[in-house]
């Protein structure tokens, strides 16, 4: 799918959000986030730091350790998946850390390692930018104190769908589910425990072929409009 128009279709519902009263919980990183930092990682090899500084740009007038939930888009080697951080300002409680939840329509081990090693690093480096006053910001942020997982979700069919389920994911959970996201945010005392509850609220029943094929007639749809807008 085009970037140009996931980027829109994902905007569309971010917009649709602003309604909602949720707003101040959440941020929604833009989808391209996750490419220019791997790209910047890979045009600085060893000095995380220089690649840190040129992305902090993309979210300097958001604290977004002072949200519940981060939205991430990710695509990771043409593959689309959405990364949420839950209780982001955490890092600091040992006893409640925070967590990350990746929405994967082709689960895979190694890309969630991938993902997680990634973002861990870009959070570090945002906590020491911006929490100077904490006393522990040279703690590393690791997969102890950012452990993440990969909940049961439908699967897709094909080798070409993934963007289509990352707009279902942003229009269910944002749009659709998002106090109930909240509410397990808020009540789950430890990853084991949000990770059944998200198995059980969402699952592989979440939605169903006919939805995604819906979903796949509307952005077909919609990028026919853009295009012809164009000409």
């Amino acid at each position: 799918m085009e970037n140009r128009g996931l980027l829109d279709q994902v905007r569309k519902c971010t917009i649709t959000v602003q309604s909602f009263r949720f707003n101040s919980f959440t941020d929604i990183f833009n989808p391209l986030f996750f490419n220019f930092l791997v790209n910047c990682m890979n045009s600085t090899p060893g000095d995380f730091n220089a690649a840190y500084l040129r992305v902090a740009k993309m979210t300097k007038h958001v604290d977004i350790f002072s949200k519940k939930v981060l939205f991430i888009p990710v695509n990771d080697h043409s593959h689309w998946v959405l990364l949420m951080i839950c209780n982001p300002g955490l890092f600091s409680n040992e006893e409640t850390p925070p967590y990350a939840v990746i929405f994967d329509s082709i689960r895979g081990n190694v890309r969630t390692k991938r993902v997680l090693k990634t973002i861990r690093l870009y959070l570090q480096e945002e906590w020491k930018a911006t929490r100077q006053d904490v006393d522990d910001i040279a703690k590393p942020i690791t997969a102890k104190s950012l452990p993440g997982f990969a909940p049961r979700v439908p699967p897709q069919r094909n080798q070409c769908d993934c963007g289509v389920f990352l707009v279902e994911y942003f229009e269910r959970l944002l749009c659709t589910h998002l106090e109930s996201v909240l509410n397990i945010v808020d009540t789950a005392e430890s990853v084991s425990k949000a990770t059944s509850v998200f198995n059980s609220e969402f699952g592989i029943k979440w939605f169903g072929d006919a939805d995604i094929a819906r979903r796949r007639y509307d952005l077909f749809r919609f990028l026919s409009e853009l295009k012809n807008g164009f000409n």
